[in-house]
C-alpha cells in the first residue's frame, strides 16, 4: 500500500510538471564569431518531454550582403523556423544549440519546420505552433530594426501569455 501511495504521488507530480505547457525565451549568439553578443531570441515551448523551438531569422543570414542590407534599415527575406527536441529538457541549453546549430541550407530547413510541425501530435502545442507561424505571413521579411526576431519573442509571449503587453 505504502508503494502504491509513493506511485500515485510520483505519477501526480509528473502529470504537474511535465503535462503542462512551459515556454521560455532563450537568448542566443547573433554572429558566430560574437558568441557573448546574445541578442538573437528562440521560443522555446515543452509538455511532456517534447520541446519545440522556433525562430524568425533571415534566409541568407550568413552572408555578408544580407548583414548590410539588416544594418541599412532594409528588408530581408526570412523565415520561421521550428525544430522539435525529444525527451529534452527545455532548460537544457547546450543540448538545444547541438542540434540548432546544425547548418542546413534555406531549403531544408523550411523543409524540416513542415516535417516537424506534420508530426506534432499535442494538440495544444499545434495550434500554438500554428498560430506563432502565421506571424507576418504574408510578408515574411526581417528588418532590424522593425520587424525581427525580439518583435516573434514578443508576439509569441501574447498568444502564449494573454495580455503579456
Amino acid at each position: 500500500m505504502f508503494f502504491l501511495k509513493i506511485g500515485l504521488w510520483v505519477a501526480l507530480f509528473y502529470i504537474l510538471v511535465f503535462g503542462k505547457l512551459q515556454m521560455r525565451i532563450m537568448k542566443t549568439s547573433i554572429l558566430s564569431c560574437a558568441p557573448c553578443l546574445k541578442l538573437h531570441h528562440l521560443v522555446l515551448l515543452s509538455k511532456n518531454g517534447n520541446t519545440y523551438s522556433l525562430d524568425f531569422t533571415p534566409i541568407e543570414a550568413g552572408k555578408p550582403k544580407t548583414l548590410a542590407k539588416l544594418l541599412s534599415g532594409q528588408d530581408v527575406a526570412a523565415q520561421i523556423r521550428l525544430r522539435h527536441f525529444a525527451r529534452t529538457n527545455i532548460n537544457d541549453d547546450s543540448k538545444i544549440m547541438t542540434i540548432w546549430n546544425a547548418p542546413i541550407s534555406a531549403e531544408h530547413s523550411q523543409k524540416i519546420s513542415a516535417a516537424t510541425y506534420e508530426k506534432i501530435t499535442d494538440e495544444e502545442i499545434k495550434n500554438l505552433v500554428a498560430e506563432l507561424l502565421s506571424w507576418k505571413c504574408e510578408n515574411i521579411t526581417m528588418n532590424l530594426y522593425t520587424s525581427n526576431c525580439q518583435h516573434f519573442s514578443k508576439f509569441a509571449l501574447t498568444k502564449i501569455i494573454p495580455n503579456y503587453e
